[in-house]
């Protein structure tokens, strides 16, 4: 779990050594429907086999510190649940990815099989 923006930039630069892309999944133990994703979404068989090619940096916001709105401040989010897709070795988020709200299974699967290309 990531709740800095130091530990969000360490995340970025260990996982681009095994990946091209990541999902930001930007969370909170509090925030319902983001309990919801964790549970029903992301272990989907549709969705599982994706996270294998696209690495999973989850954010977590549950303390809603300094730290966390700064990250929050970095990545442009609200606050929870939001998901995007960036590019691991410059961290750019990648364009028509950002979903704000809870995410479906499908939608999951759309916004991420681009970037799951094996």
């Amino acid at each position: 779990m990531v709740t800095s923006v130091e530990a969000y930039r360490a995340a970025l630069a260990r996982l681009s050594l095994g990946y091209r892309h990541a999902l930001v999944d930007i969370r909170a133990d509090w925030c319902p429907p983001c309990l919801h994703m964790e549970r029903a979404v992301f272990p989907h068989p549709s969705v599982s086999p994706l996270l294998e090619h696209v690495a999973l940096i989850k954010v977590d916001v549950t303390a809603m510190d300094d730290a966390n709105r700064a990250l929050l401040g970095l990545l442009r989010a609200e606050g929870p649940p939001t998901l995007f897709v960036v590019e691991l070795a410059s961290g750019r988020e990648q364009d028509r990815t950002r979903s704000v709200g809870p995410t479906s299974r499908r939608a999951l699967v759309r916004q991420l099989q681009p970037f799951a290309r094996w």
